[in-house]
């Protein structure tokens, strides 16, 4: 064990110890029964639900806060701070009545902090990456645009206890969305900018008792949870760790969960992991990808792109590389969220792109990456790959993550590796993303009426098989116009204590914890 490890270690149960009011023994046993120490690739971007994009910080959100609903084990979205919704005939009208629940600090929770926290994302100069998630809403979409005043968009507090939500149009998956992080309301202190940012107070099953960037971030069960009597832990100590060191770690018996969803594997780890019977596997509803600038003066060049896209020996990324469970990807979406298929559609969307003859002149290129060893590895491998198939040079540039956020939002780059996983499980969360080229979620610079068209047409559509049909068409477009390269379809790769019992990771990467328990010896 590490000098800082076992300092961080020290610091962890004499704060646990000071909780039990300087009991030893009680903070030893809550050290080792009720407190889980769990290894993440990065320390959380910030606090607030609103702003939250990368999975690490999602699942933190989901530990600190609830929403209307949430995802039971089956991922269908049950009453979690609404108590019951009644949906109008039209199936565009939500009235949630709220359950007596309270913040941290124990202030109630009203339907007036669900009204301006939505509508705060409708703000044009808010810098939430999901707005365009709930263009459904009334009057959410023009108001983005600065065409209305937020006040306009239909989100209104009844009273006290009572929320009504209107749609522009009929959707099926609206409860589902209001279990995602984004509808999770903030408090009052968050919205005027008085709260502390590293402490923030909360809804969920746990509240921070202390942030150390790049050190540790360490919860305590929420006592004023509405739902506190089913929480079984009472401390969650999330450790920023490189995968090498996690999984070491978790050897020694130091931490319990090492992977997925908040963490990483390292990817030779994982044959060995599998041979020993230690790997879990889950299916996940993401998809890795390489963001192409559409903007940049070479990869404009739509020919060049499909060139990129199809010279890629997609199966030697999974072999090879990721090793856990991965698919190669010839789509946006994962299949899973197409249901049923038919023998047409499914060839149409497994079946190789035809190659198309590389330019005469090919530049060099480059491609940015947040810097782990899986991404390393996939980027030394595109190098390889392009450089003998196409004789295009590719110079790697790994990148801290702040950073490649903050390029990648700049368009400040020429290609870039990243992924989406599904907030709810339709295939329009992963088509919308590209609908508007000013959209966070974008970052191609890429735009296209008929693409557009086309996911508006499928908005309007009630009937389901027609509406799926669109969404086809949709992904055949944009994989036609290739602003975006998929690479390989993702799976949760995770090993854990295994006394650790009834955490519930979806296929959506809702990771929950709120029942979780160590069983006794």
């Amino acid at each position: 064990m590490t000098r800082s490890l076992m300092k961080q270690l020290l610091l962890f149960a004499i704060s646990l110890g000071l909780s039990a009011c300087g009991n030893k023994e009680r903070a030893d046993t809550a050290l080792n029964s009720t407190s889980l120490v769990i290894a993440a690739e990065d320390d959380p971007h910030c606090f607030d639900p609103r702003l939250m994009r990368d999975t690490c910080s999602i699942n933190i959100a989901h530990m600190l806060y609830e929403g209307l609903f949430f995802l039971d084990n089956e991922d269908t979205p049950r009453p979690a701070l609404a108590e019951r919704v009644a949906v109008d005939p039209s199936m565009t009208t939500y009235t949630f009545t709220l359950r007596n629940a309270k913040w941290s600090n124990g202030d109630p929770i009203e339907a007036k902090d669900f009204e301006l926290s939505i509508k705060s994302i409708m703000d044009p100069s808010h810098l939430s990456p999901h707005a365009n998630q709930l263009y459904m809403i009334k009057g959410a979409k023009e108001a983005k645009e600065g065409k209305i005043p937020v006040d306009k968009v239909a989100i209104k507090a009844i009273d006290q206890k009572t929320l009504r939500i209107e749609l522009e149009e009929p959707t099926p998956y609206f409860l589902t969305l209001a279990a995602t992080h984004f509808l999770y309301p903030v408090h009052e202190s968050t919205l005027n900018g008085s709260a502390n940012p590293q402490k923030p107070v909360v809804s969920g099953p746990f509240e921070v008792v202390s942030f150390a960037p790049q050190n540790e971030l360490i919860l305590k069960k929420n006592p004023h949870f509405w739902d506190a009597a089913q929480v079984k832990l009472t401390h969650i100590k999330v450790l920023p760790l490189n995968d090498q060191t996690a999984l070491q770690l978790f050897k020694q018996g130091e931490i319990d969960w090492v992977g997925s969803p908040i963490g990483r594997l390292p990817p030779d780890a994982v044959p060995r992991l599998k041979e020993e019977g230690k790997l879990k596997v889950k299916e996940a509803l993401g998809t890795f990808w390489i963001r192409v600038n559409t903007l940049d003066a070479t990869l404009r060049s739509k020919q060049l792109r499909q060139t990129l896209l199809n010279h890629i020996d997609r199966d030697k990324i999974v072999e090879h590389i990721t090793q856990g469970g991965q698919e190669p990807a010839l789509a946006v979406v994962p299949p899973a969220l197409w249901g049923k298929m038919d023998d047409e559609s499914a060839e149409r969307r497994t079946a190789p792109l035809s190659s198309l003859k590389s330019e005469e002149s090919l530049p060099t290129l480059s491609l940015i990456y947040i810097h782990n060893e899986r991404n390393h590895k996939i980027a030394q491998f595109l190098q390889q790959e392009w450089k003998q198939k196409l004789g295009i040079a590719l110079r790697l540039e790994a990148q801290e993550s702040k950073s490649y956020y903050e390029r990648v939002g700049t368009g400040n780059f020429q290609l870039s590796i990243g992924s989406w996983f599904a907030d709810i499980p339709d295939p329009v969360n992963f088509l919308d993303i590209f609908k508007f080229k000013h959209l966070k979620t974008n970052g191609t610079g890429w735009e296209d009426a008929r693409y557009i068209a086309l996911l508006d047409k499928a908005a309007k559509e009630g009937d389901p098989g027609r509406r799926l049909a669109l969404l086809r068409q949709s992904e055949a477009l944009l994989l036609e116009e290739a602003p975006v390269i998929p690479l390989y379809f993702a799976a949760w790769n995770w090993v854990g204590n295994p006394k650790l019992q009834n955490v519930h990771l979806s296929p959506i990467g809702f990771f929950d914890l709120r029942h979780a328990y160590k069983k006794e010896r």
